[in-house]
């Protein structure tokens, strides 16, 4: 008689540890996928700015193509101008150096 207590007891202890096991891995189960889907969403979220980042700086990689924007982004970001007495660059040799310093001297001196 005492046998069969135990042994009822002991399945009924089973039991009740059994479908509190399945019960906290059903939670555990829906606790993953709600992670999982806020994840999800907040990838979705970060693909869509990636996208709208990419597409913006497209749209400033072809506004560089132009040769105006680049003009204008030196004057006014850069602030370079455009030299007002022309700047000639010879390649060094000692025909370009004479013939300068004789133009050079043609010019300063009177006649």
């Amino acid at each position: 008689m005492i046998g069969v207590k135990i042994r009822s007891l002991l399945l009924l202890s089973m039991l009740v540890l059994g479908a509190a096991g399945l019960f906290v891995i059903q939670v555990w189960k829906q606790n993953g996928y709600v992670t999982l889907a806020k994840n999800h969403r907040e990838l979705k979220r970060q693909v869509k700015r990636l996208k709208s980042d990419i597409a913006n700086i497209e749209l400033r990689n072809k506004a560089l193509k132009n040769f105006s924007r680049l003009e204008e982004l030196g004057t006014e970001r850069f602030g370079l101008v455009y030299p007002e007495v022309p700047v000639y660059v010879y390649p060094e040799s000692h025909k370009t150096v004479k013939a300068e310093s004789q133009w050079y001297s043609q010019l300063f001196t009177k006649k």
